[in-house]
């Protein structure tokens, strides 16, 4: 009887792999005639069912484009359609189409289920436009420590530790989001002492990294006071965390109160405060279109050179930080105007290219010497301080000379459009409000380049202004602060006549030829008549409303006042 039945055992194997190989021959394309016969079995006993009663699509268009007709598209959404495998086969065949029954089971879509499939099908679609706020943004960011005052009653010894990184510590993360920690010198602080340093102190002077706008709550910059302990271990003493979106929101240069808590209780109290300039600012493509250039001649150029072919050799910064610049010639004209003079990208932040500059050499070339290259007739420095609210630019064509009649050859007029974009988007965004950080006060020490030389201007208030406002008998002002045709804006104060600003404003000496600053001859020649060209320093006062501006007045310092009235005073820029 044993071998009689290892022997059914030896015949029933090969049936039961040969089955196996009958269900897997559907996936090699062969099709199986007894299922067939068996699928048309249930196709006759639901003669009502159609298959486009069971087709839900994903999505509007095909693969080539087309949009999908309507008609095919029958799911209904909100319906009881679930059937049990007893009511949709019969007993007879319940063991043996198992498999076919689940093909042809129903589900039902709630309203959450179908907002997932809309997103899908939205997501998936071609050329389908992504939520603004969760595409990757490149940010840069300078952090620098100015100024430091212990709020206790006792001595404060200390080092500070500066953190990047996620806001939960546990998640770990690769590239220039990881976390990472930096370390400061030790600082004494006797009780109530305020200490402003000589020099920033720097904690990162530049940073770069990717991230969307819906990502900045979930990253945040720590700071940690440590106390330092002689005899043994250093503790935590107080701390204090912002998130990348509370620094955008804020202010550039701002003051950070560490709070230390109090054991055994949710309570904490401020122990010392720690003024900083935290900068975190977008990453721009920022597209220049030069068109519709003039040169104006003086009066005094020959009609000689008025009437030679000219044409303008542009050099334009490429990147906020790097030197490197782009340059291009226009063609040659002879009426002195150029409809096109070129398009030029610069990659870097909105301050960044403010406080850059373009220069503009004039060219001409002589007739009869056809093989020699053009001849330099003078140079033209024109700031990008307001690039991004006024594409008329103006300036002053100049001559490195000795001669006071020909430093001046003439004037060179033209129009800068912008057409801002962030990085890696090509596209038009419509986003109304962009996280963005307002630019004032020392601030901006961070962005200036330290290869060039500042005009420092400080603004420290104003006193008996008119009333703009007849109800409340007072002003709103905003000083405005130009020279060489750039101009800077102070903060607004509402509601006062005697607004208090303490603000510093930068301009960069931008001289025709470095050899001004060392050559005896061109010292007592050539500088003072390109500083005379740049013009007076002015200061005009303005009642900012939301509708009007209305002029509360005005003044003018000369260049040789300041060096006639003025003291030597060494200071930190920042101060």
């Amino acid at each position: 009887m044993a071998r009689e039945r290892r022997g059914n055992q030896r015949q029933s194997r090969p049936n039961k792999y040969a089955g196996k190989a009958n269900d897997s021959s559907e996936l090699w394309g062969v099709p199986d005639s007894r299922k067939k016969e068996e699928e048309e079995d249930d196709d006759e006993e639901e003669p009502n069912v159609t298959e486009d009663d069971k087709a839900v699509r994903l999505f509007d268009f095909d693969a080539q484009g087309k949009k999908i007709s309507d008609r095919v598209y029958r799911a209904g959404f909100g319906e009881d359609e679930w059937t049990s495998t007893e009511t949709t086969t019969s007993s007879e065949s319940s063991s043996s189409t198992s498999e076919s029954e689940v093909s042809d089971e129903s589900y039902e879509f709630d309203d959450e289920d179908f907002a997932e499939l809309q997103k899908l099908r939205r997501n998936n679609r071609p050329g389908a436009p992504m939520d603004p706020m969760s595409r990757l943004r490149m940010w840069e960011s300078s952090f620098f420590i100015n100024s430091f005052m212990n709020l206790e009653n006792k001595q404060q010894y200390y080092f500070y530790t500066v953190t990047f990184g996620h806001v939960n510590k546990s998640r770990r993360i690769q590239g220039t989001l990881r976390r990472r920690t930096l370390y400061t010198p030790g600082y004494m602080l006797r009780p109530g002492e305020f200490k402003a340093l000589s020099a920033p102190l720097v904690i990162w002077p530049f940073k770069v990294f990717l991230l969307p706008y819906n990502q900045l709550k979930s990253f945040c910059v720590t700071i940690e006071m440590w106390k330092i302990n002689e005899l043994s271990f250093n503790t935590l003493y107080a701390s204090a965390k912002l998130t990348l979106q509370e620094i955008v929101d804020s202010e550039q240069e701002f003051q950070i109160l560490l709070r230390r808590k109090i054991a055994g209780k949710k309570r904490s109290y401020e122990v010392h405060k720690v003024r900083v300039s935290l900068m975190l600012s977008e990453v721009f493509d920022i597209d220049l279109s030069f068109d519709s250039w003039w040169f104006l001649p003086d009066k005094a150029m020959p009609q000689k050179i008025r009437e030679v072919p000219k044409q303008l050799l542009f050099s334009v910064p490429v990147r906020g930080r790097s030197g490197d610049r782009n340059r291009r010639k226009t063609p040659i004209s002879q009426m002195n105007f150029w409809p096109s003079a070129g398009l030029f990208r610069y990659r870097g932040s909105l301050q960044s290219i403010s406080n850059n500059y373009i220069t503009v050499t004039l060219l001409y070339s002589r007739p009869k010497e056809w093989y020699r290259p053009p001849a330099h007739l003078g140079l033209c420095i024109m700031a990008l301080k307001s690039v991004l609210q006024y594409p008329l630019f103006r300036g002053i064509v100049k001559k490195l000379t000795t001669d006071p009649r020909k430093f001046q050859q003439g004037e060179l007029v033209g129009n800068i459009r912008c057409f801002i974009r962030s990085v890696g988007i090509h596209e038009y965004e419509e986003i109304p409000n962009r996280p963005a950080q307002p630019l004032a006060g020392a601030a901006l020490v961070t962005q200036l380049n330290l290869r060039e030389q500042y005009l420092v201007v400080r603004l420290f208030k104003c006193e008996h202004l008119p009333a703009a406002n007849v109800d409340s008998y007072s002003s709103d002002p905003i000083v405005k602060i130009k020279w060489d045709a750039m101009v800077n804006t102070s903060n607004k104060r509402e509601n006062t006549l005697r607004p208090v600003y303490n603000q510093n404003f930068y301009f960069p000496v931008r001289l025709l030829d470095p050899r001004e600053r060392s050559n005896p001859t061109l010292k007592q020649t050539a500088l003072p008549l390109d500083l005379y060209t740049k013009g007076p320093i002015s200061f005009e006062v303005w009642d900012n409303d939301e509708l009007t501006s209305d002029f509360l007045g005005g003044a003018e310092v000369h260049l040789n006042a300041v060096w006639r009235e003025g003291q030597w005073e060494e200071r930190c820029l920042a101060e």
